[in-house]
């Protein structure tokens, strides 16, 4: 998704955020787990916690505006053939 609303360069910072905070919450999710298991004395409340993060992660990316998009699937060409003559020796 990154690089296709960002260019190149700010592609890959684009892509180390993501990254990051998937690991930061690869960190805290099961400490959020246990602290609401704890507090509620059932695992229900965590997974709903756990859900309600996953659909907002979704409706989020979709409502990403089509104009930020600069790929289109439809009109996306092929990259055009570069061809490297080699010395002979």
């Amino acid at each position: 998704m990154p690089s296709s609303f960002l260019s190149e360069a700010t592609a890959a910072v684009g892509i180390a955020l993501i990254n990051s905070v998937g690991n930061l919450g690869g960190f805290v999710g099961p400490y959020a787990v246990g602290y609401l298991k704890d507090l509620t004395g059932s695992i229900d409340c965590s997974m709903y916690v756990l859900a309600g993060f996953a659909i907002l992660a979704g409706v989020l990316t979709i409502l990403i505006p089509q104009k930020l998009i600069k790929i289109d699937a439809t009109t996306k060409k092929q990259p055009e053939q570069t061809t490297v003559e080699l010395p002979t020796t």
